[in-house]
């Protein structure tokens, strides 16, 4: 069974995995796909989805669904559903798992309204997956970033989801079955509650306790692996996948 690595801008990880177990990398980056071509090539192989975008994923994740491969390490649905976090939340929720209250802010004039309902540390996500997501303090400093995204020029940036009430963030990354940084014992019962409805692959989850009870806050299907050990503790998985 070959290895094919589908990724939008391909990088360490990905040329460590074509220089140590010969996957082939089908690069998007300002490539044509042939739906029906990449379809085939698909079949009986083990896929891995990778990109800075999940956005550029959502098409391939569902090709990869339909295409019969052996294995697509990344959850088809979870990377289909991670493109936006309401969406991912639904998802999330109809399996079980639990994700935190929260307000959407739609136009910087209604930033007032929720303002009162802010207490202590907020977490601000867009509706739209990104890189911006962040902490903010106070609900002035909340007001602030809000009042800034919505003069930036891209339009996915506009609608923001805010959660309050947050205490302990948490990111853990999974590989295979095993999170390979130390879980707070607070989420350790959460952490093995996704694996068992997600199962196998790469993920990064980033976790919360909110008013006292841990959430699912984000999840990221194709997060970056820079650490040497654990580009290794990836490639021993991926090859017990291969065999």
């Amino acid at each position: 069974m070959r290895l094919i690595v589908i990724s939008d801008t391909p990088r360490k990880f990905e040329y460590t995995l074509k220089n140590k177990l010969g996957a082939e990398i089908v690069k998007l980056e300002n490539s044509v796909v042939d739906v029906q071509e990449l379809s085939s090539k698909l079949q009986d192989s083990l896929v891995l989805l990778r990109a800075y975008s999940v956005y550029k994923l959502i098409p391939i994740a569902a090709i990869a669904r339909s295409s019969k491969p052996k294995i697509v390490i990344n959850n088809p649905d979870l990377v289909i559903h991670c493109a936006c976090r309401e969406v991912l939340y639904n998802y999330l929720q109809s399996l079980g798992l639990p994700t935190p209250k929260r307000y959407h802010i739609y136009d910087v004039c209604n930033v007032s309204d929720v303002i009162d309902k802010v207490k202590g540390r907020t977490y601000i996500l867009t509706y739209a997956k990104s890189e911006i997501d962040g902490l903010v303090e106070t609900p002035q400093a909340l007001v602030s970033v809000v009042e800034h995204r919505f003069y930036m020029s891209a339009e996915d940036v506009k609608v923001n989801i805010f959660v309050p009430d947050i205490e302990d963030l948490q990111d853990v990354l999974i590989v295979d079955k095993e999170p390979l940084n130390e879980v707070k014992k607070e989420f350790e019962e959460l952490v093995s509650r996704f694996i068992e409805k997600v199962g196998r692959g790469l993920y990064l989850l980033r976790l919360a306790k909110q008013r006292g009870e841990p959430v699912i806050v984000d999840v990221d299907p194709v997060p970056e692996i820079y650490e040497d050990e654990h580009i290794e503790k990836a490639i021993k998985f991926i090859r017990t996948l291969l065999e």
